[in-house]
This record gives structure tokens, C-alpha cells and sequence, in this order.
């Protein structure tokens, strides 16, 4: 082999390149993998041919034409992979932690959805929420504090709360939520962080009467050490383009959620 360590670096730039081509989610990185992957091959190409026989590649001014040629059908070849239909990148949408300290946690949440606070005359302060641009997506989190819960509400476990709250949505509903009596829901004993905790998934039709909407609720419940209850709910179409992306977001931000104090 004519360049030993020029080929080991080749073999390097070639994995960075395939790498980034396979994590790749925006046209722009496609590109940059499908050039890195080029260099590196460019680079073995060197490796391993003979000077004299690289010397051809350039020389007449033909061979140089077509080789010109040639790199510029490749990059036309990627720019049709990575774009089909010539469209400009797709919307960003990062997801941000979104640091609570009033609440004790962080959420991992899209970066564009707009924060919901308590309004200076609420009595209940211990929450937020964050939704989409067109509302139907909403992440919100509550914290019922030992300390303030006078009349005993708070249940004994994560999952005892769960409970109750599907037995309340099997009998008679959620009037903030529009949900009729007896929705479908789905029940279970999680873990959180090697601790005990709770979800549900209830679907259901909205009562209005007017406009019926298919929608879908994801509950998690967790109880810390100190008695705190917190509950984050993620409300999203039950049917539609957004369910899927509904189920995205609602995997994300619990998988996503950082309680502080356990």
C-alpha cells in the first residue's frame, strides 16, 4: 500500500461520514454526510493508487474534464436523495428543557410551545402548561404540595391516585377536559427512576354537541418521598394527523421529566 496512515484516516473520515449520513434528519446534514463520505473515499482512492497511475486522472485535460464530470453527477446524485422534490429544509423543532423551579421539576418540551402560567388571582399556582401553535396539543404539569393539601385529598400512593381519578372518569367524567362518563382508559403501575409510579391512557369523544372531537390523554402520577403529588398530562387528537404526533410528544415529555426531589 503506497499510503498506509493516509488510508487509516481515510477509513476514519469514511465512518464519520457514514455515520452522519445515517443519523441524519435535515437535508442539510444528509449533504454534509454525503461530503464528508466522499472525502474519505477520495482520500482511500489516494491510499491506494500509485502516483503514476493518479497522474492519469488529471492529465491529458480530458481525463481531468471527466473526472469534473463525474464528482459533479455524484453531488447532483446526493442533492436528489436528500431532497427529491428540490423543497427547502422542514420547520426545526427542537425540544428545550424547561426548567420549574417554583414546581421542583424540569420538562423537556418542543421549543415553540407557548407557556400557560396561573394568572395573579388564582388560588391553585402550582401549575403549567405548554401548547402547540394550533392548540390541539397540550402538556401541562400540577403539583398538589403536602404541605397545602388541609382536607386530605392527596392519596397515599401514585397509583392510588391513578385509580381514583379513573374511577371519577368512569362515573362521571372530566367537565374541564369535555369528557363524558366512562371513556376508555387504560390503567397502570409504573416505575420511575427505580421508584413506584402511575399512568393512564383515557380516549374519548368531547361533549360537544355541536362539534364532537375524537381526543386522547396521557396521565403520569408520582408521589415523592415527602408526600408532594405530581401529576403531568398530555391532551392531544384521538384521530387525525396529530394522534401520532400527539403520542410522540407525550412518550417524550415523560421519558423527558426531571423531578428534583424524589
Amino acid at each position: 500500500m503506497p499510503h498506509g496512515d493516509l488510508a487509516q484516516l481515510a477509513a476514519v473520515v469514511g465512518a464519520v461520514g457514514a455515520a452522519t449520513l445515517l443519523l441524519a434528519r435535515r437535508r442539510a446534514e444528509l449533504l454534509a454526510g454525503l461530503a464528508v463520505a466522499a472525502a474519505g473515499e477520495g482520500m482511500l482512492a489516494v491510499a491506494l493508487i500509485p502516483g503514476h497511475d493518479l497522474k492519469l486522472l488529471v492529465s491529458p485535460a480530458t481525463h481531468f474534464a471527466a473526472l469534473l464530470f463525474g464528482v459533479a453527477v455524484i453531488v447532483a446524485a446526493g442533492v436528489v436523495v436528500a431532497d427529491p422534490f428540490g423543497g427547502e429544509d422542514g420547520p426545526d423543532d427542537p425540544w428545550v428543557d424547561r426548567a420549574l423551579p417554583r414546581l421542583g421539576v424540569t420538562m423537556s418540551v418542543p421549543k415553540e410551545y407557548k407557556a400557560g402560567r396561573p394568572d395573579a388571582d388564582d388560588t391553585d399556582k402550582n401549575w403549567v402548561t405548554y401548547t402547540d401553535a394550533s392548540g390541539a396539543i397540550v402538556v401541562g404539569v400540577n403539583l398538589a404540595k403536602k404541605s397545602e393539601d388541609t382536607s386530605g385529598n392527596i392519596k397515599n400512593t401514585a397509583a392510588a391516585e391513578m385509580y381514583a381519578d379513573n374511577e371519577e372518569f368512569k362515573s362521571s367524567g372530566e367537565y374541564d377536559l369535555a369528557m363524558p362518563a366512562n371513556p376508555v382508559t387504560n390503567p397502570e403501575e409504573t416505575q420511575y427512576k427505580g421508584k413506584k409510579s402511575a399512568e393512564n391512557t383515557v380516549v374519548y369523544v368531547t361533549t360537544d354537541s355541536q362539534n364532537p372531537r375524537p381526543r386522547e390523554l396521557r396521565l403520569f402520577y408520582y408521589k415523592t418521598s415527602q408526600g408532594d403529588m405530581y401529576k403531568v398530562t398530555i391532551g392531544y387528537p384521538g384521530k387525525g394527523d396529530f394522534t401520532e404526533r400527539g403520542r410522540e410528544v407525550a412518550e417524550n415529555v415523560i421519558a423527558g421529566l426531571d423531578i428534583k426531589t424524589l
